[in-house]
């Protein structure tokens, strides 16, 4: 969709995306569903994953809530702002990607079952009740991320629960 195209979905939708498929919202975004009507975006066959779905450049903040993002490959939000609330991302294999953002707020949201739940690279997250659990990697902070929100949420992931870039190759005797 076009940066001047507004993309609205109503409470209790299910999309079922064909694999490959992919979702670029570049212009005003307002997924709300409800707790008793959550609208899921999910692959159509579920032994396939999608591409997922992608916030690109929009001057104005994207708002989603109650919705469920399930076996999708990779979900990201590139140069936008906004607010997830009460998402839940399961299955998937990068959870949601953040990459040169001002600010994405992530309220009530739960990450399970992914590869790479939540990354964060050159931007800002700001998380509250927001629960990372049951992944391979919870979360991962590359250069320039910062996550502000209460790391006891971020746990029991198979093989880390936080990951910084900067620790790391302090590790390996690289400059950080």
């Amino acid at each position: 969709l076009g940066s001047t195209d507004t993309f609205e979905v109503e409470p209790g939708v299910t999309v079922l995306m064909g694999e490959y498929a992919k979702l670029m919202l570049r212009g005003p975004v307002r997924i709300l569903g409800t707790e008793a009507k959550p609208i899921a975006f999910r692959s159509a066959d579920s032994s396939e994953s999608w591409n997922g779905i992608h916030f690109v450049s929009s001057s104005k903040p994207f708002e989603v809530k109650n919705l469920i993002v399930e076996n999708a490959f990779r979900n990201t939000v590139f140069r936008a702002r906004g607010i997830f609330e009460n998402v839940k991302y399961i299955n998937n294999y990068y959870g949601l990607w953040i990459d040169d953002t001002p600010e994405v707020f992530l309220s009530r949201c739960d990450f399970t079952r992914n590869r790479f739940a939540l990354s964060v690279r050159a931007g800002k997250v700001l998380a509250a009740d927001t629960k990372v659990s049951n992944n391979v990697y919870g979360l991962y902070l590359e250069e320039g991320g910062n996550y502000d929100g209460d790391l006891s949420l971020i746990k029991d992931n198979l093989e880390a629960d936080v990951r910084k870039e900067s620790d790391e190759m302090a590790s390996q005797g690289k400059r950080v």
